[in-house]
């Protein structure tokens, strides 16, 4: 059965590769903004630290620009996605409890 996963993640794989050249959407480029951080004597230069900035407004549009890129450019795998997602979860037990076990006077186990 991991073979067939195996199988549709490289088919998926190969599939993305064919088609990302064919697609006219350019990705989203961020803002080099240096920021020097001197840590014990080591400078470190980090161009995309701003990106930490969860308040800011330019942020979270780049982020969204991203997202957006990510989807069209995945767009054509949708129904692939589907498919091995519907396979995964039909692979997994709703209701799961393992063996308890005994540790002093009591039983504990997990159940998911």
């Amino acid at each position: 059965m991991k073979h067939v996963i195996y199988s549709l993640v490289l088919i998926t794989g190969l599939i993305f590769m064919t088609n990302c050249s064919k697609q006219t959407v350019n990705p989203p480029k961020a803002k080099i903004i240096m920021h020097r951080d001197t840590t014990f004597s080591d400078l470190r230069v980090d161009n995309y630290f701003w990106l930490r900035e969860r308040e800011n407004p330019a942020v979270r549009q780049y982020l969204e620009a991203e997202n957006t890129y990510t989807e069209e450019m995945m767009r054509h795998t949708k129904p692939l996605q589907e498919t091995l997602y519907r396979e995964m979860v039909g692979r997994i037990k709703e209701t799961d409890a393992s063996a308890p076990y005994r540790l002093g006077n009591y039983f504990y186990y997990t159940r998911t």
